[in-house]
């Protein structure tokens, strides 16, 4: 079973997303900030990272930026979730290291796919 990290401070969407992930075979851990996820790594094994853009303190994009600059972590994919489709936010988080970007509003099908593609 794949274990995929959670990253989202709004709890309805974290929850919604961690019981989509579950019900399609998958072991999810929610964090509610960068900082929890950051130290969830260091405890938990993960195969994949789905995170929000937009949070407070620490930003999805800053959090992928500390995985991709860390030895240990850096060969977990990390996918970036965001309800503002720039293309600029979309070009900044591939330059941090994100290795998928999926827009909000999105379909259930979509995230199991790309989590699929990138395991």
């Amino acid at each position: 079973m794949f274990h995929i990290l959670v990253v989202e401070d709004d709890a309805k969407l974290r929850s919604l997303f961690c019981t989509v992930l579950t019900n399609n075979g998958y072991l999810a851990f929610p964090a509610e900030s960068g900082e929890k996820a950051l130290s969830l790594l260091d405890s938990e094994y993960v195969d994949l990272i789905i995170s929000d853009i937009m949070m407070p303190e620490m930003s999805g994009t800053e959090m992928c930026l500390k995985i991709k600059n860390n030895i240990s972590l850096c060969h977990i994919p990390v996918v970036l979730l965001t309800a503002l489709d720039t293309v600029d936010q979309n070009i900044e988080g591939l330059r941090r290291g994100a290795d998928d970007y999926i827009t909000k509003p999105f379909n259930a099908k979509i995230l199991i796919t790309r989590c699929n593609n990138l395991i």
